[in-house]
């Protein structure tokens, strides 16, 4: 009885190796097809497109200065210094004495104090 066991096992030894090559040697070839299809990218090129964003303004402190000589366009009113919200001539331009060049940050503020030093001046001479 014995002996048709050891003849059982024996008949299906071969069957059970080649099952396992086919299975060792699929999972090896789906292990290379996957390797390959990462490294390529799964067959699919992918463009994307690149868009700068669009600059509406610039911002940078700096100075105006004329190549010549310096000239002074205002006197310091304070400790705070002014920075340039408008700027209304280009390289090049002529400009005149009296002329707009440029509109400080803080004209609206300085303008309104003048407003109020005047009417300061008219109700003392009053």
């Amino acid at each position: 009885m014995s002996s048709n066991v050891l003849i059982q096992k024996a008949g299906w030894l071969p069957v059970r190796r080649w099952a396992i090559v086919g299975l060792a040697a699929g999972a090896l070839g789906i292990t290379v097809w996957g390797i390959s299809q990462l490294r390529t990218g799964g067959g699919r090129e992918e463009q994307t497109e690149v868009v700068a964003p669009r600059i509406a303004t610039v911002t940078a402190l700096g100075r105006l200065e004329p190549d010549g000589e310096t000239i002074n366009l205002t006197a310091p009113t304070s400790v705070q210094e002014s920075r340039i919200d408008q700027l209304l001539v280009s390289e090049g331009d002529r400009v005149e004495a009296g002329d707009v060049i440029a509109i400080l940050d803080n004209y609206n503020r300085l303008q309104a104090a003048l407003q109020q030093a005047e009417e300061q001046v008219n109700i003392a001479r009053a």
